[in-house]
């Protein structure tokens, strides 16, 4: 009987084992689902120990990718996977900050003979170096030329501007310059030499002086006064500029659209063009139509990425350029809802009773992405998969520990050329899983009912094992087997 019952648990074993079987389980990682590979270059220098690196994602990786690119994955020379994040590509941010300084006049002299006045400023001890030069004058029609000199307190003079023009037409138009740009080279001492300081201008009216004579008659004679005009400065300013930091910005790419189809409906008189946008990030288009003189509506399409010429409406809006006479308007852009991946774009313009219209071309915008990973020591073999319809979305701690160490800046690195993956194996679609988990489900619970209905039958045999046999005499164990 203990023969029988093990023989019995064992053939439950192996019917487990065959109806549980099937394709490899081992943990770690598979490139099998993924169709494509890019090498990424190895990074010229890095420190050693833990480095965060990053690659850019090129159109190849874009194209061939799911929503989220959850179908990346990243495998170091042993072939174990690494983790990553995939995020939008940021850059530190920067402004330029103008500051303004009022210079101390220590010094002021004339050159009659040269006709030109020099005029020393003393700059702060911690004023930044000067970028600009501006002098503060109420003179009015003017022209002169200024020569601009720096030093420290006890070098020589250094020329930093030779000759700068600054003028004053507002007699006859309204244009006016009393700004000297300078290099930026620091200084305690400006030097500005202004070349015909005093200038003699005509006054404004013309006298006119009549003689009588008794034998010619009435003659005219005009004179012209002139008036000297000196130039004042009330103050001379100077302004620096710095770089200050600002938030992180968003790295934002130009891409053209190709025209993959163009055509145009002779009844309903619409317009539309098919465009290749290649799963790239798309929040805005920008359109350059050859026509002026135009204002029409655009409704804006994307093919369904489970269902080819599918398409589902995300925005619409009216683009206009206008060109006449005077007048010079236009608005060509187009934004999105949202961040967008289609693998084609349609347009749609309904041109009335006007001619259609004809696109020179179509440029997309969107934010750049990149992939981040960290890394022990700089390998010289990682390997970029991607391209799966049945690799499900990964997930790592990466995200919440950069979460917690900002401002980390990573190595950047380049991605190669794409190529066919030879131990690709298409796996089944992520669409088609719940009926394999459902079959799965079946499978497992028979498994149980098999394993059930075989224990069960192996309590009865010990159970009848374990009876004694029956006498010859008893008229019951006759009863039972009336064969005896």
């Amino acid at each position: 009987m203990r023969l029988q019952r093990i023989a019995a648990w064992r053939m439950a074993g192996l019917a487990a084992a065959a109806l549980l079987a099937g394709p490899s389980g081992a943990c770690g990682f598979d490139p099998a689902p993924f169709a494509w590979t890019k090498a990424i270059a190895p990074p010229e220098a890095a420190d050693p120990g833990p480095q965060l690196y990053a690659v850019t994602l090129d159109p190849d990786v874009h194209r061939e990718t799911r929503d989220g690119w959850t179908d990346l994955r990243l495998a170091d020379p042993d072939g174990n996977e690494v983790s990553h994040l995939v995020r939008p590509l940021r850059k530190p941010g920067s402004r330029t900050v103008a500051t303004e300084t009022i210079a101390e006049i220590v010094a002021f002299e004339t050159d009659a003979e040269e006709n030109r006045a020099r005029i020393t400023v003393r700059l702060p001890d911690d004023a930044p170096a000067p970028h600009r030069l501006i002098l503060d004058t109420p003179l009015r029609d003017f022209e002169k030329s200024v020569r601009v000199e720096g030093r420290s307190e006890d070098d020589a003079w250094e020329t930093l501007v030779e000759a700068a023009p600054i003028y004053d037409f507002s007699r006859h138009v309204r244009l006016r310059r009393t700004e000297i740009d300078l290099p930026g080279r620091p200084a305690r001492l400006l030097r500005v030499e202004i070349s015909d300081f005093t200038e003699r201008q005509a006054a404004p009216g013309v006298e006119v002086i009549r003689t009588a004579a008794a034998t010619l008659g009435i003659t005219e004679t005009e004179r012209r006064l002139m008036r000297e005009q000196v130039m004042r400065i009330d103050r001379v300013r100077l302004i620096s500029l710095r770089t200050v930091p600002v938030p992180d910005e968003a790295v934002r790419a130009r891409f053209d659209l190709p025209v993959i189809e163009a055509t145009t409906d002779p009844e309903t008189r619409v317009s539309r063009w098919v465009l290749d946008a290649g799963r790239r990030p798309l929040d805005r288009l920008d359109l350059a139509p050859r026509q002026n003189n135009f204002y029409r509506r655009v409704v804006v399409e994307a093919e369904a990425p489970e269902a080819p010429d599918v398409w589902r409406r995300l925005t619409e809006a009216d683009i206009h350029r206008l060109r006449l006479g005077g007048t010079e308007q236009a608005r060509l852009r187009v934004d999105l809802p949202r961040d967008i991946r289609a693998a084609r774009i349609r347009l749609s313009i309904a041109n009335g009773d006007d001619p259609p219209l004809d696109l020179a071309s179509v440029e997309g915008r969107g934010p750049e992405v990149e992939l981040v990973f960290l890394a022990e020591e700089p390998d010289h073999g990682w390997v970029l998969h991607f391209g799966s319809e049945s690799a499900p979305a990964p997930r790592y701690d990466l995200g919440r520990v950069l979460a917690r160490s900002p401002g980390q800046v990573p190595v950047r690195l380049g991605l190669g050329p794409q190529e066919a993956n030879p131990d690709h194996r298409p796996g089944l679609p992520l669409a088609e899983r719940p009926a394999r988990l459902l079959f799965g489900f079946a499978v497992t619970a028979a498994v149980l009912l098999l394993v059930w209905m075989v224990a069960r039958g192996a309590t009865r045999i010990d159970a009848l094992g374990q009876q004694a046999p029956p006498a010859d005499g008893d008229p019951k164990a006759r009863q039972r087997n009336p064969e005896s």
